[in-house]
């Protein structure tokens, strides 16, 4: 009996132990205008080729003040503490949308997690997530 018991201990950590390996979220997607809404990524990277930069700014909307420029092929990162903007803990997003719906990521401006976020255009023209290893 014991025997069996080993067994059904090794036979059962065989099936489980890859199911685990292969369930690792997948990225984000954008929609087909290059949205993303998916806003629980936590590692960005910027694509804009603009030589001016990604303006990130103090709201969501582009007419609020710009107060941090990050550049092509800088990473970024999301306010996890974003749970301020919904006040809902348990399903807080860092996406926040504009008066016309456009989504805009929370980041951190210098990437220190306790700082005043700012807002970059969450599109696949401007950002892309980075693969967690």
């Amino acid at each position: 009996m014991f025997r069996n018991l080993i067994l059904l201990t090794i036979a059962t950590s065989i099936c489980v132990v890859p199911a685990v390996v292969f369930a690792q979220e997948s990225l984000p997607q954008p929609d087909r205008k290059g949205d993303y809404y998916d806003g629980q990524w936590r590692e960005w990277l910027v694509v804009d080729r603009d030589r001016k930069g990604l303006n990130c700014r103090s709201d969501a909307n582009g007419n609020y003040s710009v107060i941090k420029k990050f550049y092509n092929s800088q990473k970024i990162y999301v306010n996890t503490q974003s749970y301020l903007l919904t006040g809902d803990k348990e399903n807080f997003s860092m996406i926040k949308r504009d008066r016309q719906g456009k989504p805009w990521l929370a980041v951190l401006p210098t990437g220190y997690q306790y700082e005043k976020p700012c807002f970059v255009r969450a599109n696949s023209s401007f950002i892309k997530p980075i693969p967690r290893n």
